[in-house]
C-alpha cells in the first residue's frame, strides 16, 4: 500500500518527540528518513563529550543533517565551572552555512574573553540569523564584549539570560556600545544581571512586550522606577526567592502604571503578591503558580476583588476555601504553572 506523501508527513510529525520511533520510520525508505531527520536532528548538543562523534556522525563534508537542526546547544565547560577544552579548537571544524534552519542558540559555560577571534567570528555569524539566544553561565569581559557579540543579532527577538557575569564593574556601557536588537521577550535568571543596564543606563527603553523577571533586593529599586516607563511591556512574569519580604517592596512601587499591560505571571509568596497587585488596577489576567498556603490568604483575595475585570488562575492548588466565593467564575484552577512561553502567540505578534 502506498500512502500519499502529504499523510506519511502527517505521522512522522506527530512523533516529533519520540526519537526511538523516528529512528525506525526512518529506516522504511528514503522519503521517510528525509522526514524522520527534520525531527530527530532538530536539537543538536555540542559539549566535550559529543563534539569528536558529532563531527564524524553529523557534521562530515556535504553531510545533508545540518539542514535540519534548529537549535544548537553548546556548553563548553563541567559542573560549574569554566572549563574551555574544545571550542576554540574544533568548533571552527563545523560547517554552520548549512544549518540552513537554525534559529535557536544556546550558550552555556562559555567564556568569551577566552574565545579566540575566529571563534567569536564563527559565533556571531551564527547570531546574526537566530531569534532566540540562551545565555546560560556565560562570562564576558566586559559589556561592550556582550553587545559586540549581540549587536550583529539583527533577527533576535528573545534573549533569555541567567547567571550572565560581566567582569568587575564594566557593565557600564561605553560611548560606543553597540545597539542591542530589537527584543520582544527578556528573561533575566538573577537580579544582578549585567543586562539590567538596558533600564539603567540607555535613554529609549528596548520595545520588550514580554518580561520575565527575577525581582530581588538588589534590583527591586530599579524595577520600581523603570517599569513605570516600560510602557510596551503587555506580559510580565515576576518571580522571587524567600529572603524578599514585603517589607522590601517601597510603599510607592507602581509597576503596574502601563496600561497596555495585561497579563501577569507570579512566581511570589502571597504577601509579596498582595502589595504589588494593590496598584494593579488594568490587568486583566493574574497567573498565580504554586501560591503558598501558610499565608492570610483573605488579603489575596481582597485585593483580587478590588481587580474587577480581571479572571484569576492558580496552579496546584486541590481545593479553595469559602473566601474565594466572592470571586465568583473568574477563578480558574489549572494542574500546572504558567510561563511567557504560553503566550508567545500573543507577543509576539507584529
Amino acid at each position: 500500500i502506498t500512502l500519499p506523501a502529504e499523510i506519511t508527513d502527517l505521522i512522522i510529525d506527530h512523533l516529533h518527540d519520540d526519537v526511538q520511533s523516528l529512528r525506525q520510520c526512518s529506516l522504511v525508505s528514503n522519503e521517510w528518513q528525509a522526514a524522520s531527520r527534520f525531527h530527530i536532528f532538530s536539537v543538536v548538543l555540542l559539549s566535550l563529550y559529543s563534539i569528536d562523534q558529532m563531527l564524524e556522525v553529523i557534521f562530515y563534508p556535504q553531510s545533508p543533517i545540518p539542514s535540519c537542526i534548529r537549535e544548537l546547544h553548546i556548553i563548553d565547560g563541567q559542573g560549574r565551572d569554566f572549563d574551555p577544552k574544545w571550542v576554540n579548537q574544533k568548533l571552527p571544524l563545523i560547517d554552520f552555512d548549512s544549518m540552513q534552519r537554525l534559529s535557536f542558540l544556546s550558550l552555556e559555560q562559555v567564556d568569551f574573553s577566552t574565545l579566540s577571534s575566529n571563534t567569536l567570528a564563527i559565533l556571531r555569524a551564527i547570531a546574526g540569523r537566530i531569534v532566540r539566544i540562551e545565555l546560560i553561565y556565560v562570562h564576558f569581559g566586559d559589556w561592550d564584549s556582550c553587545t559586540y557579540f549581540l549587536g550583529v543579532a539583527i533577527s533576535l527577538r528573545t534573549l533569555v539570560s541567567f547567571v550572565t557575569t560581566c567582569t568587575g564593574d564594566s557593565t557600564v556601557p561605553s560611548p560606543n556600545s553597540v545597539v542591542l536588537p530589537a527584543l520582544v521577550e527578556l528573561e533575566l535568571g538573577n537580579d544582578d544581571d549585567p543586562f539590567l543596564n538596558l533600564f539603567r543606563y540607555y535613554d529609549s527603553m528596548p520595545h520588550i512586550r514580554a518580561l520575565n523577571l527575577y525581582l530581588g533586593k538588589q534590583n527591586i529599586e530599579l524595577m520600581a522606577n523603570s517599569l513605570p516607563h516600560f510602557g510596551s511591556i503587555t506580559h510580565l512574569l515576576i518571580q522571587t526567592h524567600s529572603a524578599l519580604s514585603s517589607t522590601d517592596i517601597p510603599e510607592d512601587l507602581d509597576m503596574f502604571k502601563n496600561s497596555n499591560l495585561k497579563t501577569i505571571i507570579f512566581e511570589a509568596p502571597a504577601e509579596l503578591i498582595v502589595k504589588m497587585l494593590t496598584r494593579a488596577s488594568t490587568i486583566q489576567r493574574v497567573y498565580m503558580n504554586a501560591p503558598s498556603n501558610s499565608v492570610d490568604l483573605d488579603s489575596l483575595v481582597r485585593v483580587l476583588v478590588g481587580l474587577p475585570n480581571a479572571q484569576i488562575f492558580l496552579s496546584n492548588m486541590q481545593s479553595l476555601s469559602a473566601g474565594w466565593d466572592e470571586l465568583g467564575d473568574r477563578v480558574h484552577l489549572r494542574q500546572s504553572g504558567t510561563s511567557l512561553r504560553d503566550f508567545e502567540p500573543e507577543f509576539m505578534r507584529e
